[in-house]
């Protein structure tokens, strides 16, 4: 994953988390922060309104209960898109230690494969 998804990521996170709030509301954002929501609710192709303010270096995004709804799913359906990690397991299966460990460990006894061999 990159590093530019992984800060979207925890962005969406970051906005779902606070669309519990009582609204409405404002989110604030600095520049970089804005360009990156503004990527992830394109992307969604949903048609997702928002008024959005200039206030010095800060960018500020209107929530309301008429808009929560979509910016929700929006960055939802990102996170989920997106978000899989990768665990220490399915690393250990995709290397093909697993199963040479569990052959290793229950495989047959040399004796019985000779003996397979023998009889086919």
């Amino acid at each position: 994953m990159t590093e530019i998804q992984q800060t979207k990521l925890q962005l969406a996170n970051y906005v779902c988390d606070e669309l519990h709030k009582e609204m409405p509301f404002d989110l604030i954002f600095n520049q970089d922060e804005f360009v990156l929501f503004i990527e992830i609710i394109e992307g969604s192709n949903l048609d997702v309104g928002f008024s959005v303010k200039s206030i010095g270096d800060k960018v500020h995004v209107g929530v309301t209960k008429g808009n929560s709804n979509d910016l929700y799913q929006a960055l939802s359906s990102y996170i989920k898109e997106h978000d899989h990690p990768s665990s220490d397991i399915d690393q250990f299966i995709a290397s093909g230690e697993f199963d040479k460990a569990f052959k290793d460990v229950f495989g047959l006894p040399v004796g019985v494969v000779k003996s397979l061999k023998e009889v086919s």
